[in-house]
């Protein structure tokens, strides 16, 4: 499929979103569970 192939090229670059949007997810969370 063409979306997958389009998706693999923009990995490397959502990557680094990716990781942010999990570091702030997991820092959210644990706000959560500590309050």
């Amino acid at each position: 499929m063409s979306w997958m192939r389009k998706e693999r090229s923009l990995q490397n670059g959502y990557a680094r979103i990716e990781l942010d949007q999990f570091a702030y997810a997991v820092r959210a969370n644990a706000r959560l569970a500590a309050a």
